[in-house]
């Protein structure tokens, strides 16, 4: 693997995969290499490297699919930007304008942010008009008063389909940690498909990959190319960038992130010394997971709301992580729903460790409210009403059930 990565990183910046050098290092590693490519987000290139061989035309085809979902992303962008909603636009599809011509990045979904929840449901109620439906319902949290969160859409195109996430007020970077900063005071304008869609500074998009880097098991290659492109662009500012990490406690996963791009790509980074200094004699440095607990998520916690909350967060998400270990493989459902007694969905959306939203069909839609119903908790807004769960489990005669006493709370106008 130690020799596949850096071929795979020299691929992903030749704009020429007709190179004969390129191809005969192929030829010796192909069948190892895929499974690689395929973990690192990096099977793009390869497709693009055969089908200059004359081995199949996966490649082409993938890139009919993305012209496909740029266009259908265009058309978000027009409405959002007609109806004067505050966005802006990050991680891979805002880096890939950076990628050489012939060089392009493989990507899943478009991933946004805006500002606050009154810009969020402003932007469902336009997606939905644009034949989008929820992916990933609605998640919230309370961080600094304010609400965080993220959702996820789809719309089917053609034999494929567009995916958007949108993230509110903040970008979460892992388990109980979120990425804030005024990303639109910095922003530029980028062309996409003769729109201008505002993308973060590169001191934000560096912060950005480092943050997405905490929710990660393993760095990917993919970011690795990403950093050296971000690296490249003139008008990084270091100081700024490092006040940035250390105020998001990333100083060490941007530390682990430089080390893995010189180990891949086989040069060393143009970084000044006063951002890796002491980094390599830190305990637990090499460690993933005691390194990201111990050196970004209780620090950045301890930060917003002291020790106690900090060591209280690092228990609770040990919980929630084990419950919803369950949920996904169908075990022990019964304890877990017991468990919402000790620490409901009310708590978790005050410790910002993200309560679900279940949306449902009937109630008129106003101000963003919760409420109790049935002994549930269920939730206003102006797109309509959701039942907020902490692992969704709420069976389909309970959905009915408060569904029809959303009906009736609203048909008599009674306040909570």
């Amino acid at each position: 693997m130690q020799q596949l990565l850096p071929f795979l990183y020299r691929l992903a910046l030749s704009p020429d995969k007709k190179d004969p050098s390129l191809i005969r290092a192929f030829e010796e590693v192909q069948e190892a290499v895929k499974p690689i490519a395929d973990e690192n987000k990096m099977m793009v290139p390869i497709l693009q490297l055969e089908e200059s061989m004359g081995l199949h035309e996966e490649y082409t085809e993938r890139m009919r699919t993305r012209t496909l979902q740029d266009e259908a992303f265009t058309d978000v962008v027009k409405a959002l930007s007609e109806n004067g909603i505050r966005f802006i636009y990050i991680k891979g599809n805002a880096v890939k304008t950076l990628y050489p011509e012939g060089c392009p990045r493989q990507m899943g979904d478009y991933d946004l942010v805006v500002p606050d929840l009154d810009e969020f449901w402003k932007l469902i109620s336009l997606v939905m008009e644009l034949g989008f439906d929820y992916q990933m319902t609605p998640s919230f949290g309370i961080l600094n008063d304010e609400v965080v969160g993220v959702g996820g859409f789809f719309k089917q195109l053609d034999n494929c389909m567009i995916e958007l996430e949108v993230s509110v007020g903040s970008f979460v970077m892992g388990e109980v940690s979120w990425l804030s900063g005024d990303f639109w005071g910095e922003s530029r304008l980028i062309d996409i498909n003769g729109v201008d869609v505002p993308v973060p500074s590169p001191e934000d998009m560096i912060l950005i990959l480092t943050g997405e880097s905490v929710g990660n098991k393993l760095i990917r290659l993919r970011d690795a190319v990403d950093l050296h492109l971000l690296l490249a662009q003139p008008e990084l500012d270091y100081h700024k960038l490092h006040a940035r990490l250390k105020r998001h406690h990333l100083d060490m996963e941007f530390y682990q992130l430089i080390q893995y791009y010189e180990q891949v790509s086989g040069q060393k980074a143009n970084i000044p010394e006063f951002m890796l200094e002491g980094f390599s004699n830190r305990l637990f440095a090499k460690h993933e997971r005691l390194r990201k607990h111990f050196y970004h998520y209780i620090p950045y916690n301890v930060d917003q709301d002291g020790v106690f909350t900090a060591l209280l967060l690092q228990v609770l998400n040990l919980y929630r992580n084990k419950f919803t270990n369950w949920t996904v493989r169908r075990k022990r459902l019964k304890l877990v729903r017991f468990s919402e007694k000790f620490f409901p969905v009310l708590a978790r959306y005050k410790f910002r460790i993200l309560a679900h939203l279940i949306p449902v069909p009937s109630g008129d839609p106003g101000a963003y409210r919760w409420i109790r119903l049935k002994g549930k908790m269920v939730v206003r807004t102006p797109v309509g009403w959701f039942v907020a769960s902490c692992f969704g489990l709420e069976t389909r005669e309970e959905l009915i059930e408060l569904d029809r006493a959303i009906a009736e709370h609203c048909a008599t106008g009674s306040e909570a």
